[in-house]
């Protein structure tokens, strides 16, 4: 699939990746009436709000906040001994979302970070700007190895192969002849 340079693999574009909003708040309040409350990012696509918790339930409840905005990667075509009947299919690679968990531990988790999914089962995790920025750096330099380097020599392998090989129908062999 290929996408225009500002175009993501599900059709949005980076403008429509969110930049600022109105502040919001989450609220949770408890059966006997506690209320705790925090900044609900205008990124995020959930709002944890709710009433009615036993206060017993509380921590477990800020623990399990996570803001998140979700983030969309590529989809190509690839093999996977996984997939059924040993075929290629369809894989987003590259996608995540911002997170931010505000009751994390340790303390200095509660900011947003970006989370990338390579492949299944595969992340990178807390990515602050600075490692994004050089992760960012590292996917341009591979592509511009594979546009500047692997490309030209796949072309040329190509060539090669073309003028020095006589392709030939499979032979017949029986199962006896091969081993």
């Amino acid at each position: 699939m290929t996408t225009a340079p500002d175009q993501l693999a599900d059709g949005a574009h980076e403008a429509d990746l969110p930049r600022s909003g109105a502040a919001r708040r989450w609220r949770i309040t408890t059966l006997d009436g506690q209320t705790t409350e925090g900044h609900l990012p205008y990124w995020a696509t959930d709002d944890p709000s709710e009433t009615g918790i036993h206060r017993t339930d509380l921590k477990v409840r800020l623990a399990d906040i996570t803001h998140h905005s979700p983030l969309a990667g590529q989809t190509l075509r690839v093999y996977s001994p996984s997939h059924p009947g040993g075929r290629s299919a369809d894989v987003e690679i590259l996608h995540g979302g911002i997170d931010c968990t505000p009751y994390a531990e340790p303390p200095d988790a509660r900011v947003p970070v970006v989370n990338m999914r390579l492949t299944d089962d595969c992340w990178i995790t807390d990515l602050d700007p600075e490692a994004l920025a050089s992760f960012s750096a590292q996917l341009r330099a591979q592509a511009d190895r594979l546009d500047g380097e692997v490309l030209p020599a796949l072309v040329a392998a190509r060539a090669d192969w073309a003028a020095h090989h006589t392709p030939t129908a499979p032979s017949a062999t029986s199962d006896a002849d091969r081993s």
